[in-house]
């Protein structure tokens, strides 16, 4: 598979990446690479597989892995109502909050950031 990819823009075919844990409930162990989803917000639009990530404890590290799955900002900008940035860090990430808000806040100028937390 891929990341996304500057070619991944709103007048290509919608890409999606997908978690290994959503993957392996959706394909079991099938290469899903190149099968396609039902968008989430618009079932009759399909989305590509385009690549696997690895599971991310978004909502804690004690926290059980879910499913996930990520669409291009590219592709998925209109109508996009909030955005989640995960981090991962061998570093202290309290110390990163401050760097991202000052490199990655400026590429969203519209939009408000509600909180940074570890």
């Amino acid at each position: 598979g891929r990341e996304f990819e500057s070619s991944d823009t709103a007048a290509s075919l919608p890409a999606v990446v997908i978690s290994r844990a959503l993957a392996e409930r959706l394909f079991g162990e099938e290469d899903p690479i190149g099968r396609q989803l039902a968008h989430p917000w618009n079932p009759q639009t399909a989305l590509e597989i385009v690549g696997v990530a690895a599971d991310v404890r978004d909502f804690g590290l004690a926290r059980e892995v879910r499913p996930a799955f990520y669409l291009s900002l590219g592709q998925h900008a209109v109508g996009l109502s909030a955005m989640r940035l995960v981090i991962r860090s061998s570093g202290d990430a309290e110390a990163l909050i401050p760097s991202v808000r000052t490199v990655v806040f400026p590429l969203f100028s519209t939009w408000t950031a509600v909180s940074g937390h570890t």
